[in-house]
């Protein structure tokens, strides 16, 4: 990024930081090899989120405006698709939610580019230790999210863009990668080490009519998708759910465009069904269905134990909730910050 020129107005940063968690906890985890119904819990939920501004997830190739339905566009960089609908795929939604997960519990870091002795006293990076996260003495996002040689107990599936639903064009503004190196004062506390975990503020959209299109998912549009679990203890389902937006603390923000205002994406809808004990055991095994007010009074109790028991950090959990709670107040930069 090229020097301000004198007299040029200070740009706020459209982001900020959530403090590493000062320890990681590491708690004996069940395996795979069986469900434990009575003491854990087992099921899906299925979810329906709102865009509250455009959605970009791009394929990184570049498409005829005619070939994906704009005639009008020369050129457009398309949304991603799955046999020809727009989808946002589980392993981007698996990964937003991880990342939250990592930044409001006592888990390690599993991706990151930073020189350990970077990272401040108890952060500890999940690759390359001789010693950490094993398949039965696991980090809770370890434990949620799987690793290296560990199976994930939490599975997303794809979003699909609901029924009746179509794409638009939005004409993004250039951004830079992320420059840390290149930026010390903001990145760096007063001891040299990073801050914290980044996450981009929600603020209006800004968009440069100069630029070619990309295909977003509007405002006002909804995706449907599936989460999967398995043998979760309640507070580590807490975890999960506070960390999907489940409670309306926080709102999530997902693929291209994040720094400019893309990428809202607000929990609208829910159902979450859970496995019973005799699920294996009876022809007609029934499942347990919360929706709406038992839904909200579920996630409440579960977002509880998992506070009590200290694998939801109430302080990361607020520092975080200051940045994704949704707003339109704030404005997305229209040049260089």
């Amino acid at each position: 990024m090229s020097p301000r020129p004198p007299g040029d107005e200070f740009v706020p940063k459209p982001y900020n930081f959530v403090p590493f968690p000062q320890k990681v906890e590491r708690f004996r985890v069940p395996g795979h090899e069986r469900l434990d119904l009575a003491d854990h819990y087992s099921g899906r939920l299925t979810y329906r989120l709102q865009a509250l501004t455009p959605v970009f997830v791009g394929t990184g190739t570049y498409a005829l405006g005619e070939d994906v339905g704009f005639p009008r566009a020369l050129v457009v960089r398309p949304f991603y698709r799955v046999r020809g609908e727009p989808t946002i795929p589980g392993s981007s939604l698996k990964g937003v939610v991880r990342s939250i997960v990592e930044a409001v519990s006592p888990s390690c870091v599993t991706v990151t580019r930073i020189a350990p002795h970077k990272l401040p006293p108890g952060v500890e990076l999940a690759q390359g230790r001789r010693r950490g996260c094993s398949p039965t003495q696991a980090c809770p996002a370890c434990n949620l999210f799987g690793r290296v040689s560990q199976s994930a107990k939490v599975h997303f599936s794809d979003a699909h863009l609901a029924e009746g639903g179509k794409t638009a064009l939005f004409r993004l503004t250039p951004l830079f990668a992320p420059r840390a190196f290149r930026s010390p004062p903001v990145y760096l506390n007063d001891e040299g080490k990073f801050k914290g975990r980044k996450f981009y503020y929600h603020s209006r959209p800004a968009e440069d009519s100069r630029q070619p299109p990309v295909e977003v998912i509007p405002k006002g549009r909804q995706v449907t998708g599936e989460v999967t679990f398995e043998n979760l203890r309640m507070a580590e389902l807490g975890l999960l759910l506070f960390a999907l937006g489940l409670d309306g603390t926080l709102t999530l923000k997902l693929g291209g465009g994040k720094p400019v205002g893309l990428g809202s994406l607000r929990t609208v809808g829910a159902t979450l069904a859970l496995l019973e004990a005799d699920h294996y055991t009876q022809a007609e095994a029934q499942e347990r269905t919360y929706r709406g007010k038992a839904l909200a009074d579920f996630v409440g109790q579960a977002i509880d134990a998992a506070l009590s028991e200290g694998i939801l950090l109430r302080e990361q959990a607020l520092e975080l909730a200051e940045i994704l709670t949704f707003t339109q107040d704030r404005s997305a930069p229209l040049r260089s910050y």
